[in-house]
Protein backbone atom coordinates (compact mmCIF):
# COMPACT_ATOMS: atom_id res chain seq x y z
CA UNK A 1 0.00 0.00 0.00
CA UNK A 2 1.53 3.31 -0.73
CA UNK A 3 0.53 5.67 2.26
CA UNK A 4 2.10 9.02 2.12
CA UNK A 5 0.79 12.23 2.34
CA UNK A 6 1.82 13.14 -1.43
CA UNK A 7 -1.10 9.85 -2.70
CA UNK A 8 -3.83 9.98 0.32
CA UNK A 9 -5.67 12.91 1.28
CA UNK A 10 -6.44 10.70 4.48
CA UNK A 11 -2.84 10.05 5.30
CA UNK A 12 -2.21 9.16 7.98
CA UNK A 13 -4.89 7.53 8.92
CA UNK A 14 -6.09 6.18 5.86
CA UNK A 15 -8.79 4.41 4.96
CA UNK A 16 -11.04 3.80 1.81
CA UNK A 17 -14.09 5.37 2.98
CA UNK A 18 -12.08 8.24 4.81
CA UNK A 19 -10.29 8.74 1.39
CA UNK A 20 -13.71 8.58 -0.89
CA UNK A 21 -15.25 11.21 1.54
CA UNK A 22 -12.54 13.65 1.55
CA UNK A 23 -11.82 13.22 -2.39
CA UNK A 24 -15.33 13.56 -3.68
CA UNK A 25 -15.16 17.04 -0.76
CA UNK A 26 -11.93 17.86 -1.75
CA UNK A 27 -12.85 17.97 -5.76
CA UNK A 28 -16.22 20.16 -4.73
CA UNK A 29 -13.90 22.82 -3.07
CA UNK A 30 -11.55 22.95 -5.35
CA UNK A 31 -11.33 21.69 -8.98
CA UNK A 32 -7.91 21.67 -9.34
CA UNK A 33 -7.85 18.87 -7.64
CA UNK A 34 -8.95 16.54 -10.04
CA UNK A 35 -5.65 17.54 -12.09
CA UNK A 36 -4.30 15.76 -9.40
CA UNK A 37 -6.22 12.95 -9.16
CA UNK A 38 -8.14 12.32 -12.35
CA UNK A 39 -8.83 8.62 -11.85
CA UNK A 40 -10.26 9.31 -9.18
CA UNK A 41 -12.30 11.28 -10.40
CA UNK A 42 -13.32 9.23 -13.64
CA UNK A 43 -14.04 6.54 -11.03
CA UNK A 44 -16.40 8.43 -9.05
CA UNK A 45 -18.16 9.57 -12.00
CA UNK A 46 -18.57 6.13 -13.32
CA UNK A 47 -20.18 5.22 -10.07
CA UNK A 48 -22.46 7.82 -9.63
CA UNK A 49 -20.64 9.65 -6.66
CA UNK A 50 -19.90 12.85 -7.94
CA UNK A 51 -21.59 14.92 -10.43
CA UNK A 52 -19.55 16.44 -13.62
CA UNK A 53 -17.37 19.55 -12.47
CA UNK A 54 -15.51 22.26 -14.85
CA UNK A 55 -11.34 22.11 -14.52
CA UNK A 56 -9.15 23.16 -16.38
CA UNK A 57 -5.44 20.79 -16.73
CA UNK A 58 -2.95 22.25 -18.66
CA UNK A 59 -0.26 20.05 -17.06
CA UNK A 60 -2.27 16.70 -17.63
CA UNK A 61 -3.35 17.46 -21.34
CA UNK A 62 0.54 17.87 -21.85
CA UNK A 63 1.39 14.38 -20.58
CA UNK A 64 -1.56 13.25 -22.88
CA UNK A 65 0.25 14.74 -25.79
CA UNK A 66 3.94 13.64 -24.89
CA UNK A 67 3.07 9.89 -23.85
CA UNK A 68 0.32 8.90 -26.61
CA UNK A 69 -0.98 5.79 -24.95
CA UNK A 70 -3.60 3.36 -27.43
CA UNK A 71 -1.51 0.15 -26.02
CA UNK A 72 -0.11 -1.54 -22.77
CA UNK A 73 3.13 -3.88 -22.46
CA UNK A 74 4.42 -5.92 -19.82
CA UNK A 75 8.38 -6.17 -20.53
CA UNK A 76 10.16 -8.84 -19.32
CA UNK A 77 14.13 -9.36 -18.94
CA UNK A 78 14.89 -12.92 -18.35
CA UNK A 79 17.06 -14.27 -15.47
CA UNK A 80 20.53 -14.01 -15.69
CA UNK A 81 22.31 -16.10 -12.84
CA UNK A 82 25.95 -14.46 -13.48
CA UNK A 83 24.75 -10.71 -12.23
CA UNK A 84 23.19 -10.01 -8.55
CA UNK A 85 21.03 -7.73 -9.85
CA UNK A 86 19.41 -9.53 -12.30
CA UNK A 87 18.71 -13.37 -10.48
CA UNK A 88 15.18 -13.02 -11.12
CA UNK A 89 15.51 -11.13 -13.83
CA UNK A 90 13.30 -7.56 -13.83
CA UNK A 91 9.89 -6.57 -14.90
CA UNK A 92 8.38 -3.20 -16.02
CA UNK A 93 4.91 -1.78 -17.76
CA UNK A 94 5.54 -0.19 -20.91
CA UNK A 95 3.07 1.95 -23.73
CA UNK A 96 3.02 2.58 -27.58
CA UNK A 97 1.04 5.11 -28.82
CA UNK A 98 0.64 7.30 -31.99
CA UNK A 99 1.19 11.05 -31.29
CA UNK A 100 -0.25 14.21 -33.30
CA UNK A 101 2.80 13.90 -35.75
CA UNK A 102 1.60 10.46 -36.24
CA UNK A 103 4.45 9.02 -35.40
CA UNK A 104 4.85 5.80 -32.90
CA UNK A 105 5.93 6.51 -29.25
CA UNK A 106 6.92 3.62 -26.59
CA UNK A 107 7.66 4.69 -23.17
CA UNK A 108 8.80 2.71 -20.20
CA UNK A 109 7.23 2.99 -16.54
CA UNK A 110 9.44 1.74 -13.91
CA UNK A 111 9.47 1.78 -10.25
CA UNK A 112 12.51 1.75 -8.45
CA UNK A 113 14.25 2.12 -5.24
CA UNK A 114 16.42 5.42 -4.66
CA UNK A 115 20.00 5.00 -3.95
CA UNK A 116 21.51 8.24 -5.06
CA UNK A 117 22.82 8.96 -1.68
CA UNK A 118 23.03 5.74 -0.17
CA UNK A 119 25.49 3.86 1.37
CA UNK A 120 26.20 0.16 1.53
CA UNK A 121 25.16 -0.92 5.34
CA UNK A 122 22.53 1.78 6.28
CA UNK A 123 20.89 0.80 2.22
CA UNK A 124 20.42 -3.35 3.12
CA UNK A 125 18.85 -2.27 6.33
CA UNK A 126 16.53 0.19 4.94
CA UNK A 127 15.72 -1.93 2.04
CA UNK A 128 14.66 -5.56 4.16
CA UNK A 129 13.22 -3.07 7.19
CA UNK A 130 12.56 0.45 7.37
CA UNK A 131 12.35 0.53 3.91
CA UNK A 132 14.14 2.61 1.16
CA UNK A 133 12.39 5.90 -1.25
CA UNK A 134 10.84 4.63 -4.42
CA UNK A 135 11.15 6.40 -7.14
CA UNK A 136 9.00 6.14 -10.41
CA UNK A 137 10.92 7.27 -13.31
CA UNK A 138 9.69 7.94 -17.38
CA UNK A 139 12.05 6.70 -20.10
CA UNK A 140 11.89 5.88 -23.87
CA UNK A 141 11.14 1.89 -24.15
CA UNK A 142 14.04 1.82 -26.41
CA UNK A 143 16.35 2.69 -23.77
CA UNK A 144 15.50 -0.23 -21.30
CA UNK A 145 15.17 -3.10 -24.12
CA UNK A 146 18.80 -1.55 -25.84
CA UNK A 147 20.37 -1.92 -21.88
CA UNK A 148 19.04 -5.67 -21.29
CA UNK A 149 19.11 -7.12 -24.75
CA UNK A 150 22.06 -5.56 -26.64
CA UNK A 151 24.22 -4.73 -23.23
CA UNK A 152 23.74 -7.32 -20.88
CA UNK A 153 22.55 -9.81 -23.47
CA UNK A 154 19.38 -10.99 -21.97
CA UNK A 155 16.52 -12.32 -23.92
CA UNK A 156 13.33 -9.39 -23.55
CA UNK A 157 9.80 -10.88 -23.84
CA UNK A 158 7.28 -8.29 -25.06
CA UNK A 159 4.25 -8.94 -24.00
CA UNK A 160 0.82 -6.81 -25.44
CA UNK A 161 -2.24 -6.73 -22.82
CA UNK A 162 -5.36 -7.66 -24.13
CA UNK A 163 -7.41 -4.25 -21.87
CA UNK A 164 -10.69 -2.50 -23.83
CA UNK A 165 -10.70 0.98 -23.85
CA UNK A 166 -12.29 2.01 -20.82
CA UNK A 167 -9.50 0.13 -18.58
CA UNK A 168 -6.57 1.86 -20.75
CA UNK A 169 -8.15 5.13 -20.49
CA UNK A 170 -8.69 4.08 -16.25
CA UNK A 171 -4.63 2.80 -16.24
CA UNK A 172 -3.23 5.89 -18.32
CA UNK A 173 -5.25 8.35 -15.94
CA UNK A 174 -3.66 6.30 -13.01
CA UNK A 175 -0.26 6.68 -13.87
CA UNK A 176 -0.35 9.84 -13.78
CA UNK A 177 -1.35 10.28 -10.04
CA UNK A 178 1.48 7.58 -9.10
CA UNK A 179 4.19 9.97 -10.87
CA UNK A 180 3.79 11.99 -7.56
CA UNK A 181 3.38 9.13 -4.91
CA UNK A 182 6.93 7.94 -2.95
CA UNK A 183 6.34 4.47 -2.11
CA UNK A 184 8.59 2.95 0.28
CA UNK A 185 10.70 0.24 -1.35
CA UNK A 186 11.21 -2.97 0.73
CA UNK A 187 13.04 -5.56 -1.82
CA UNK A 188 11.00 -8.59 0.14
CA UNK A 189 8.12 -7.08 0.31
CA UNK A 190 6.92 -3.85 -1.68
CA UNK A 191 9.37 -3.95 -5.00
CA UNK A 192 9.24 -2.96 -8.54
CA UNK A 193 7.31 -6.28 -9.30
CA UNK A 194 4.70 -5.73 -6.50
CA UNK A 195 4.09 -2.50 -7.47
CA UNK A 196 3.72 -3.62 -11.15
CA UNK A 197 1.62 -6.20 -10.65
CA UNK A 198 -0.64 -3.86 -8.38
CA UNK A 199 -0.71 -1.01 -11.06
CA UNK A 200 -1.47 -4.01 -13.86
CA UNK A 201 -4.78 -4.34 -11.16
CA UNK A 202 -5.83 -1.22 -11.78
CA UNK A 203 -7.02 -2.21 -14.84
CA UNK A 204 -7.69 -6.27 -14.27
CA UNK A 205 -8.05 -6.59 -10.40
CA UNK A 206 -8.17 -9.95 -10.89
CA UNK A 207 -4.40 -10.05 -11.43
CA UNK A 208 -4.30 -9.61 -7.65
CA UNK A 209 -5.03 -13.67 -6.51
CA UNK A 210 -1.75 -14.11 -8.24
CA UNK A 211 -0.07 -12.13 -5.46
CA UNK A 212 2.13 -14.12 -3.86
CA UNK A 213 4.20 -13.41 -0.61
CA UNK A 214 7.24 -12.41 -2.58
CA UNK A 215 6.08 -10.93 -5.89
CA UNK A 216 8.65 -11.59 -8.68
CA UNK A 217 8.60 -10.69 -12.51
CA UNK A 218 8.29 -13.85 -13.14
CA UNK A 219 4.86 -14.00 -11.11
CA UNK A 220 3.51 -11.52 -13.11
CA UNK A 221 4.16 -13.24 -16.51
CA UNK A 222 2.09 -16.26 -15.42
CA UNK A 223 -0.15 -14.30 -13.78
CA UNK A 224 -1.00 -12.18 -16.56
CA UNK A 225 -0.73 -15.72 -19.43
CA UNK A 226 -3.29 -17.41 -16.82
CA UNK A 227 -5.48 -15.00 -17.33
CA UNK A 228 -5.20 -14.84 -20.78
CA UNK A 229 -4.48 -11.14 -21.04
CA UNK A 230 -1.93 -11.56 -23.20
CA UNK A 231 -3.04 -10.27 -27.07
CA UNK A 232 0.80 -11.08 -28.61
CA UNK A 233 3.95 -12.12 -27.76
CA UNK A 234 7.43 -10.45 -29.35
CA UNK A 235 10.76 -11.90 -28.19
CA UNK A 236 13.84 -9.67 -29.00
CA UNK A 237 17.51 -10.96 -28.76
CA UNK A 238 20.76 -9.13 -29.04
CA UNK A 239 22.75 -9.93 -32.21
CA UNK A 240 24.65 -12.41 -31.10
CA UNK A 241 21.57 -14.64 -31.32
CA UNK A 242 20.41 -12.80 -34.51
CA UNK A 243 23.84 -13.45 -36.21
CA UNK A 244 23.40 -17.52 -35.28
CA UNK A 245 21.02 -19.96 -36.35
CA UNK A 246 17.53 -19.60 -35.34
CA UNK A 247 16.20 -22.75 -35.84
CA UNK A 248 18.70 -23.97 -33.60
CA UNK A 249 18.34 -21.79 -30.60
CA UNK A 250 16.42 -22.24 -27.48
CA UNK A 251 15.22 -20.57 -24.46
CA UNK A 252 13.31 -21.32 -21.47
CA UNK A 253 9.61 -19.81 -21.55
CA UNK A 254 9.17 -17.65 -18.53
CA UNK A 255 5.68 -19.35 -18.13
CA UNK A 256 7.73 -22.60 -17.44
CA UNK A 257 10.27 -21.37 -14.95
CA UNK A 258 10.40 -22.48 -11.23
CA UNK A 259 9.03 -20.69 -8.33
CA UNK A 260 11.49 -18.68 -6.47
CA UNK A 261 9.75 -19.38 -2.85
CA UNK A 262 10.46 -23.48 -1.67
CA UNK A 263 10.09 -25.66 1.37
CA UNK A 264 12.41 -28.31 1.32
CA UNK A 265 12.86 -31.99 2.90
CA UNK A 266 16.63 -33.00 3.78
CA UNK A 267 17.28 -36.25 5.03
CA UNK A 268 20.47 -37.41 6.01
CA UNK A 269 22.16 -38.24 9.27
CA UNK A 270 19.98 -35.70 10.41
CA UNK A 271 16.61 -34.20 9.25
CA UNK A 272 16.05 -30.91 8.69
CA UNK A 273 13.29 -28.68 7.33
CA UNK A 274 14.06 -25.85 5.14
CA UNK A 275 12.23 -22.46 4.09
CA UNK A 276 13.23 -20.57 0.93
CA UNK A 277 11.54 -16.99 0.51
CA UNK A 278 13.24 -16.03 -2.43
CA UNK A 279 15.19 -16.68 -4.90
CA UNK A 280 17.05 -20.25 -5.79
CA UNK A 281 19.56 -22.58 -4.53
CA UNK A 282 23.14 -23.26 -5.90
CA UNK A 283 21.65 -26.81 -6.57
CA UNK A 284 18.53 -25.51 -8.10
CA UNK A 285 18.80 -26.85 -12.03
CA UNK A 286 17.96 -23.36 -13.82
CA UNK A 287 20.02 -21.49 -16.45
CA UNK A 288 23.37 -22.99 -15.52
CA UNK A 289 23.92 -22.99 -12.05
CA UNK A 290 25.51 -19.90 -12.46
CA UNK A 291 24.70 -18.32 -8.83
CA UNK A 292 22.30 -18.03 -6.47
CA UNK A 293 20.40 -15.58 -4.47
CA UNK A 294 18.89 -16.19 -0.87
CA UNK A 295 16.32 -14.02 0.70
CA UNK A 296 15.30 -15.05 4.12
CA UNK A 297 15.71 -18.64 4.01
CA UNK A 298 15.50 -20.45 7.30
CA UNK A 299 16.62 -24.32 8.00
CA UNK A 300 15.47 -26.33 11.19
CA UNK A 301 16.96 -29.45 13.01
CA UNK A 302 14.22 -31.79 13.35
CA UNK A 303 15.83 -34.23 15.51
CA UNK A 304 17.30 -31.78 17.64
CA UNK A 305 14.01 -29.49 17.49
CA UNK A 306 15.78 -26.45 16.87
CA UNK A 307 16.44 -23.60 14.11
CA UNK A 308 20.23 -24.81 12.71
CA UNK A 309 20.47 -21.49 10.42
CA UNK A 310 18.70 -18.18 9.34
CA UNK A 311 19.93 -16.34 6.01
CA UNK A 312 18.94 -13.13 5.88
CA UNK A 313 20.75 -11.90 2.57
CA UNK A 314 23.28 -14.19 0.38
CA UNK A 315 24.42 -13.52 -3.06
CA UNK A 316 26.99 -16.00 -5.37
CA UNK A 317 27.81 -13.70 -8.16
CA UNK A 318 29.85 -16.03 -10.31
CA UNK A 319 30.69 -13.31 -13.51
CA UNK A 320 29.55 -9.99 -12.75
CA UNK A 321 30.72 -7.20 -14.71
CA UNK A 322 33.97 -6.16 -13.81
CA UNK A 323 34.60 -10.02 -14.16
CA UNK A 324 35.07 -11.27 -10.75
CA UNK A 325 32.92 -13.80 -8.68
CA UNK A 326 31.93 -12.44 -5.27
CA UNK A 327 29.80 -14.06 -2.61
CA UNK A 328 28.23 -12.20 0.51
CA UNK A 329 26.52 -13.90 3.27
CA UNK A 330 24.54 -12.27 6.01
CA UNK A 331 22.93 -14.29 8.89
CA UNK A 332 22.75 -16.37 12.08
CA UNK A 333 24.32 -19.72 12.01
CA UNK A 334 25.04 -22.36 14.16
CA UNK A 335 28.85 -23.52 14.38
CA UNK A 336 28.14 -27.36 15.78
CA UNK A 337 31.90 -27.52 15.03
CA UNK A 338 32.96 -25.20 17.76
CA UNK A 339 33.22 -25.46 21.26
CA UNK A 340 30.28 -23.39 21.87
CA UNK A 341 27.07 -24.53 19.82
CA UNK A 342 25.03 -21.22 20.06
CA UNK A 343 23.70 -19.42 16.75
CA UNK A 344 26.15 -16.65 15.90
CA UNK A 345 25.62 -13.54 13.83
CA UNK A 346 27.61 -13.94 10.70
CA UNK A 347 28.99 -11.62 8.06
CA UNK A 348 31.13 -14.37 4.70
CA UNK A 349 32.30 -11.91 1.94
CA UNK A 350 34.90 -13.57 -0.64
CA UNK A 351 36.07 -12.81 -3.89
CA UNK A 352 37.83 -14.56 -6.98
CA UNK A 353 37.38 -16.10 -10.43
CA UNK A 354 35.29 -18.15 -12.52
CA UNK A 355 35.64 -20.04 -15.68
CA UNK A 356 32.20 -21.02 -17.57
CA UNK A 357 31.55 -22.84 -20.87
CA UNK A 358 27.96 -23.24 -21.68
CA UNK A 359 27.65 -26.44 -19.96
CA UNK A 360 29.92 -26.29 -16.78
CA UNK A 361 31.25 -23.42 -14.67
CA UNK A 362 34.45 -23.73 -12.44
CA UNK A 363 35.15 -20.88 -9.56
CA UNK A 364 37.62 -20.04 -6.59
CA UNK A 365 36.89 -17.61 -4.10
CA UNK A 366 38.94 -16.16 -1.29
CA UNK A 367 37.78 -14.10 1.72
CA UNK A 368 36.97 -13.90 5.49
CA UNK A 369 34.22 -14.53 7.57
CA UNK A 370 33.32 -12.88 10.87
CA UNK A 371 31.09 -14.73 13.50
CA UNK A 372 30.53 -12.68 17.02
CA UNK A 373 32.38 -16.05 19.08
CA UNK A 374 35.67 -16.42 16.99
CA UNK A 375 36.30 -13.49 15.14
CA UNK A 376 37.76 -13.21 11.60
CA UNK A 377 38.60 -16.39 9.89
CA UNK A 378 39.87 -16.36 6.66
CA UNK A 379 38.01 -18.99 4.15
CA UNK A 380 38.39 -20.51 0.68
CA UNK A 381 35.61 -21.58 -1.66
CA UNK A 382 35.05 -23.89 -4.80
CA UNK A 383 32.34 -24.08 -6.62
CA UNK A 384 31.44 -26.49 -9.66
CA UNK A 385 28.12 -26.68 -11.84
CA UNK A 386 27.24 -29.03 -14.88
CA UNK A 387 24.61 -29.12 -16.91
CA UNK A 388 24.08 -32.86 -17.14
CA UNK A 389 20.77 -33.01 -18.57
CA UNK A 390 17.91 -29.95 -19.55
CA UNK A 391 16.27 -30.67 -16.21
CA UNK A 392 19.41 -31.36 -14.24
CA UNK A 393 22.55 -30.80 -12.87
CA UNK A 394 25.75 -31.74 -10.94
CA UNK A 395 26.78 -29.72 -8.53
CA UNK A 396 30.00 -29.25 -6.05
CA UNK A 397 30.65 -26.66 -2.80
CA UNK A 398 33.79 -27.23 -1.06
CA UNK A 399 34.76 -24.77 1.76
CA UNK A 400 37.76 -24.56 3.96
CA UNK A 401 38.21 -22.49 6.34
CA UNK A 402 40.38 -21.94 9.75
CA UNK A 403 38.53 -21.66 13.01
CA UNK A 404 41.04 -20.36 15.48
CA UNK A 405 43.63 -21.61 13.62
CA UNK A 406 42.10 -25.24 13.15
CA UNK A 407 41.77 -26.35 9.46
CA UNK A 408 37.88 -27.68 8.82
CA UNK A 409 36.67 -28.51 5.69
CA UNK A 410 33.42 -28.55 4.36
CA UNK A 411 31.98 -30.59 0.69
CA UNK A 412 28.92 -31.13 -0.36
CA UNK A 413 28.09 -32.65 -4.24
CA UNK A 414 24.71 -33.44 -5.58
CA UNK A 415 23.06 -34.62 -8.50
CA UNK A 416 19.65 -32.01 -8.87
CA UNK A 417 16.51 -33.34 -11.00
CA UNK A 418 13.45 -31.09 -11.87
CA UNK A 419 11.10 -33.97 -11.29
CA UNK A 420 8.07 -31.64 -12.26
CA UNK A 421 6.85 -27.88 -12.84
CA UNK A 422 7.31 -27.66 -8.63
CA UNK A 423 9.29 -30.77 -7.31
CA UNK A 424 13.38 -30.92 -7.45
CA UNK A 425 15.18 -33.57 -6.31
CA UNK A 426 18.72 -34.10 -5.08
CA UNK A 427 20.97 -37.24 -4.13
CA UNK A 428 24.15 -35.97 -2.61
CA UNK A 429 27.29 -36.57 -0.43
CA UNK A 430 28.16 -34.38 2.62
CA UNK A 431 31.47 -34.55 4.10
CA UNK A 432 33.16 -32.50 6.91
CA UNK A 433 36.92 -33.04 8.45
CA UNK A 434 37.22 -30.81 11.78
CA UNK A 435 39.19 -30.72 14.54
CA UNK A 436 36.34 -32.70 16.20
CA UNK A 437 35.10 -34.51 13.97
CA UNK A 438 35.48 -36.16 10.44
CA UNK A 439 32.09 -37.51 9.17
CA UNK A 440 30.77 -38.47 5.38
CA UNK A 441 27.14 -38.66 5.28
CA UNK A 442 24.66 -39.54 2.07
CA UNK A 443 21.81 -37.12 1.97
CA UNK A 444 18.13 -36.64 0.18
CA UNK A 445 16.71 -33.70 -0.59
CA UNK A 446 12.96 -32.71 -2.22
CA UNK A 447 12.31 -29.15 -2.76
CA UNK A 448 8.81 -27.74 -3.52
CA UNK A 449 8.75 -24.65 -5.27
CA UNK A 450 5.47 -22.49 -4.67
Amino acid sequence: MINNEEFLLSYPNASPTVEKKMTIDGFRKDANLICKYPARYQHLLRTGDIERIEHYCPELDEYRKRVPIDDFYFIFAGKDLRSTTSMMGHGLLAVSGIDSHGATREHAFTFLADLRNAKLLPSLYMAFVSGLDGVFSLKPLSEEISRYSQIEKREVWKLRLKFKNNQKEFLKLALWELKDARPSYRFQSFNCATLTLHTLAIAAPHLLRHEKVFVSPVDIYKAISEEKLIAETELILDETHLANDLNEYSTNIPIHEIQDSNFGLVIGETTHLTFLGAANYFHTPSNGNRGFLKIGALKYDVENEEIADITLYEVLDLNNNSGTSIHMDIGIYRDRYSANDKMNASILMSLGKTISTEKLSASLLFGGRLDGETGINPILEHYLAVNIAENGSLTTRLVHQSLNGNAQLFTKSSINWRLSEVLVGSLGLHYNDTENEKSSSVFLRLDYHF
